[in-house]
């Protein structure tokens, strides 16, 4: 392949059209190569997807409610928090304990609010909710849940309503006693914050 350059003496390009065609050819080239570097990377996650393992169960509202015995077995993660909601504590896995959180943000504005009466906000103020748990079970007759949360207001005129800030609370802290468990109903007894 020879390129010729370009001259812009006297008259026209002399060359540009092989100039302008092998410039063509190698957009056309690079395009061609994306575009099977691209299928070939692509082969490998749709047959992962084909044969993935069936969806986790859904997060609870409650976050107590939320059972993760099933990733006891380290086949079945699939997700990077799982070691966090999964944490084996001895050999059989039967002492596990479970971590895990949320954060909610919340951007509120009123106009005019209580019919222009008190103080009036402008901007809007930021109102934000943390909760961090902890999950552990001994076993399968004893378990011990505690969460605590801290709520925070930012930049609200007049400063927080009570019900805007709680800066750091225990939420819940329970002692569970499985008394009896058979296929269809369990007995559990217990005690503590909820």
């Amino acid at each position: 392949m020879q390129i010729m350059p370009c001259r812009a003496v006297g008259g026209p390009l002399q060359g540009g059209s092989r100039f302008a065609a092998t410039q063509w050819g190698r957009k056309w080239w690079l395009l061609w190569v994306l575009v099977v570097v691209t299928l070939l990377a692509s082969a490998p996650l749709t047959h992962a997807q084909t044969t993935r393992l069936p969806s986790p169960p859904p997060y609870q509202l409650l976050r107590f409610e939320e059972d993760y015995r099933y990733l006891r077995d380290p086949g079945r993660r699939s997700d990077l928090w799982d070691p966090l909601k999964c944490t084996a504590l001895n050999d059989a896995a039967t002492w596990y304990l479970s971590l895990g959180g949320e954060v909610r943000e919340r951007y509120e504005y009123f106009h005019n609010t209580n019919w222009g009466q008190g103080p009036q906000d402008e901007d809007g103020y930021v109102l934000q909710r943390y909760m961090l748990h902890a999950d552990l079970h001994l076993g399968e007759a004893l378990r011990v849940f505690g969460q605590l949360k801290s709520g925070l207001e930012n930049e609200r005129s007049g400063g927080p309503r009570p019900t805007d800030e709680d800066k750091l609370d225990l939420h819940q802290a329970f002692l569970d006693v499985t008394l009896a468990a058979t296929t269809s109903t369990t007995l559990v007894f217990r005690g503590g914050r909820q």
